[in-house]
Order: structure tokens, then sequence, then C-alpha cells
């Protein structure tokens, strides 16, 4: 190359060293500068990709706030079930425990026992009702709830009537002549299907 001519031409020590250096610099800056522009071209692609990221962690954010919001909703519903359910317990043992005389008679006591029962549903699908449109769930996460809700209730109403036909836990107002542990153990298998169910 250029460099090793001029050096091998009788130049002093000291100017062959300089052309030396010179020549070691360019090429070290044409280098770098293949570098640096490479690392140009790639800028864009990089940048597009750590806006993608970001994108995606913000998703992630909104999907862990609407999931929040929906347990919220849910667990709402779920404390005022069993608050109501605990509020009414005294007026079911009062009913399980009365004797009536007439099959009309324990008919009426049943359904009341029933309804009381039903209560503590209703009061989930009040704080539901009243808590899922202040949280203000965007289309879809609105729909999961809703479907989360209505399968709660379902499967809560299914359990009530099975509870009015076997009345597992208030044998006195029982209509169907049943054992008593037939009708807890009916109860149990009845509970466990409907819950694989649905």
């Amino acid at each position: 190359d250029w460099s090793s001519d001029v050096c091998s031409s009788d130049l002093p020590e000291e100017g062959r060293a300089l052309l030396t250096f010179l020549s070691e610099t360019f090429v070290q800056a044409g280098r770098e500068s293949a570098e640096a522009v490479q690392v140009l071209i790639a800028a864009p692609a990089a940048l597009a990709d750590t806006f993608a990221r970001l994108r995606s962690i913000d998703a992630d954010r909104v999907w862990f706030r609407n999931l929040g919001l929906i347990a919220a909703v849910f667990l709402a519903g779920v404390a005022a079930q069993y608050a109501s359910s605990w509020l009414l317990t005294r007026p079911r043992h009062a009913l399980r425990g009365r004797v009536p005389e007439t099959m009309g008679l324990r008919a009426v006591l049943l359904l009341a026992h029933t309804m009381l029962e039903a209560l503590p549903i209703a009061a989930f699908l009040a704080t539901v009702s009243i808590a899922l449109p202040a949280a203000e769930l965007p289309r879809l996460p609105r729909l999961a709830a809703l479907v989360l809700i209505n399968a709660h209730v379902f499967t809560a109403l299914t359990l009530l009537g099975l509870r009015l036909i076997l009345a597992p836990e208030a044998p006195n107002l029982r209509i169907l002549a049943v054992e008593d542990g037939r009708a807890r153990d009916g109860y149990r298998w009845g509970r466990r299907l409907i819950m694989v169910g649905i």
C-alpha cells in the first residue's frame, strides 16, 4: 500500500513513524465510521421494537387493571351474600326448629325457609348491579364479568332448588319421604355435579 511505499522511501525515522500513525488512524476511523453507519441503520428497527415493548407493557397493565376490577366486583357481591346469609342465620334456624302438624303448613314453612335462603342471592345481585357500572369496565371485560356473575347466580339458584326438594338441613320441613342421611348425601352429590357442570 501507499504507506509501506512511503515508509520504504528515504524519509527520516520520525516521518515514517508519523505516516504510519496517520495510516493506522485513518483505517481505525474508517472502521468506526462503518460501525456508526450500521448503528444508525439499525436505529429505526430498535426504536420500533422498544415502542412495541412499551405498548405491550401498557396493555398488560390495562389487562391486570381490568382483571382486578372484575375480581373486586365479584368479591363485593360474594361478601354481601355471605354477610346477609349470616344475618339470616337465626330466622332460618327458627324455621328449621318448627314441627308443622299438617303437610300444608310444612309446605308454607319450607317455602318461607327457601325465601330466606334466596335473600343472600338477591343481596349478591344488588351489590354487583351497583359495583359493575361503577367499575366502568370496557366492553369485553364487562362481558367476562357478566359471564362470571351469571354462572355464580345460576349455580346458587340451582342449589337452592335442590335444597327445596331435599331439605337436607331442615328435616322437619322436608316434604319428600327421604331419610336424613340420604337427603344429605343426595344434596352433596347433586352439588358436586352442579359445580362440575357449571
